[in-house]
């Protein structure tokens, strides 16, 4: 009796076994990333860089004046809400036509990319003049490149609410080769523009 008994419970463990490993295989073949890791997000800071290759943007230096980071921003500068601001940091820009061009770049490894700016949104008074107290250009125009490839552009002009917009997508890459890739965003120069990035994520 026992060992018809102990004969059964290892037939089921056998069995138990059998279906494990079958799940296992399965799982190797439908969805091999999963089993062995999970995708790990990176993010590229405008001022404290990528902690990960510890590797920061690089921004022209071009122009008089050129790039600002916000602790350095005085006087006439945009007034944000630095509890809304990745990392409570950002770099900001104005560019007019017939400028140096205004350009920011860095590097990742990965097969994503999703870069975050601040959106201004003036209020434009009747005769087309902005009424926030700060200089801010109404219109935003970004235009990138991957790996010298032209990505589509990015344009915003004011809704008027006198609001900024934290955490916005510019621009979402995916099905990228899973190597090192090199970014750069600038501001087209045949138009005026504000730029204010705050950071990049990549996976």
């Amino acid at each position: 009796m026992c060992l018809l008994f102990l004969q059964k419970q290892k037939l089921f463990a056998e069995l138990w076994l059998c279906i494990s490993l079958t799940g296992l295989f399965f799982s190797l073949v439908t969805h091999p990333t999963a089993v062995f890791a999970q995708v790990q997000t990176g993010y590229i800071d405008d001022q404290f860089g990528d902690p990960r290759t510890l590797l920061s943007p690089v921004y022209s230096t071009n122009g008089n004046p050129d790039w600002v980071q916000n602790a350095n921003c005085t006087g006439g500068c945009w007034d944000l809400d630095i509890q809304q601001v990745f990392n409570q940091t950002w770099h900001g820009t104005e560019f007019f036509v017939g400028d140096v061009e205004r350009t920011m770049k860095f590097q990742f490894t990965g097969t994503s990319l999703n870069v975050y700016c601040i959106l201004p949104n003036p209020v434009i008074s009747s005769d087309n003049n902005l009424t926030m107290d700060e200089p801010i250009i109404s219109n935003y125009n970004l235009r990138f490149t991957l790996d010298g490839q032209s990505q589509p552009e990015f344009v915003h002009t004011s809704d008027g609410s006198g609001q900024f917009q934290y955490n916005f997508s510019v621009l979402s890459l995916s099905d990228l080769s899973n190597s090192q890739h090199a970014f750069e965003m600038a501001a087209p120069t045949d138009t005026n523009s504000t730029i204010l990035f705050d950071y990049a994520t990549y996976e």
